[in-house]
């Protein structure tokens, strides 16, 4: 058997690079989906209750983390293009996603099962 390059390639070969290409495939596929999650909750914009978004946001927390993604990087840019303007009288988006790691329920939900 050949590859692209016109050299024999051995099936063990041609299997590694197959699974080089379906990894990252997958890597790309997670970290749409977090992305995807999080501009979600950015364009509610606080717009249902806080308890309801933290919720959404500790799933895909939680979800990132067993995929082996760090999700840090991502919350920081949906709070990044997320709004700095306050729709409730408690916090903008912004803030909220900056903030949902040192939130009570983070600590106390999502935290733990971290570990």
């Amino acid at each position: 058997m050949s590859d692209r390059t016109g050299k024999e390639a051995s099936a063990a070969d041609l299997w590694q690079g197959l699974k080089i290409r379906m990894d990252d495939r997958q890597a790309a596929y997670r970290r749409s989906w977090l992305r995807l999650g999080l501009a979600a909750v950015s364009i509610d914009d606080n717009g249902t209750d806080f308890r309801d978004t933290y919720v959404a946001l500790g799933d895909l927390y939680l979800c990132a983390v067993r995929c082996v993604m760090d999700p840090r990087p991502y919350f920081e840019e949906a709070a990044e293009i997320s709004s700095g303007a306050s729709n409730t009288d408690l916090t903008s988006m912004r803030d909220f996603l900056h903030r949902f790691e040192g939130s009570a329920y983070f600590g106390e939900s999502v935290a733990p099962k971290l570990d």
